[in-house]
């Protein structure tokens, strides 16, 4: 008889196997926030330009050195570009500002972009006032294609703008779209 009874017990762990295993699981969720991240790095070159010394450069214009953006965001995004208040001194002798009747203004300027490694500057756009949106993109580090780009300035004076030493902020904004 014990016999049986030992083999009866062990049909019924067998029988049952799931059910030995078998736990109390519990799930339970959380929340985390992921905040818009947005990020402008200038990765090479200040923008520079050489002086104006012929008659044809003040006419024709000259382009400034190209400066590399590197963006990364997680949202779609826009670069706006301000040509902040112009100053001048005066070339020639004296101290403070000139007095000007004509001076450089953001009429006086135009932009391109390029690919991070293209060299080749096509499509100039003039400022069409003193801000102008100069690029937009999609999320994306900078794998994605557009968030690397190179950009850089033509600036024509003509004969209108008077001579002086002009000194022009550059006013870059990113923010999402």
């Amino acid at each position: 008889m014990k016999r049986l009874i030992f083999i009866l017990s062990l049909f019924m762990f067998a029988a049952n196997p799931a059910k030995a295993q078998q736990g109390n699981f519990v799930t339970k969720s959380g929340s985390s926030n992921i905040t818009a991240s947005i990020n402008l790095a200038i990765t090479t070159g200040a923008i520079t330009i050489s002086p104006f010394n012929t008659q044809s450069e003040i006419e024709s214009g000259l382009e400034t050195s190209a400066v590399r953006f590197v963006i990364k965001s997680n949202k779609d995004w826009k670069l706006v570009t301000e040509i902040g208040t112009i100053t001048a001194n005066p070339l020639a002798g004296g101290a403070g500002p000139a007095i000007i009747t004509s001076p450089l203004s953001y009429n006086n300027f135009k932009y391109y972009t390029s690919a991070a490694d293209n060299n080749l500057y096509s499509n100039m756009v003039s400022f069409p006032g003193p801000i102008a949106q100069i690029k937009t993109g999609v999320k994306g580090n900078i794998q994605k294609t557009g968030n690397t780009f190179n950009l850089k300035f033509r600036i024509t004076p003509g004969f209108e703008v008077d001579p002086a030493i002009y000194t022009i902020p550059i006013i870059y904004t990113l923010s999402a779209q």
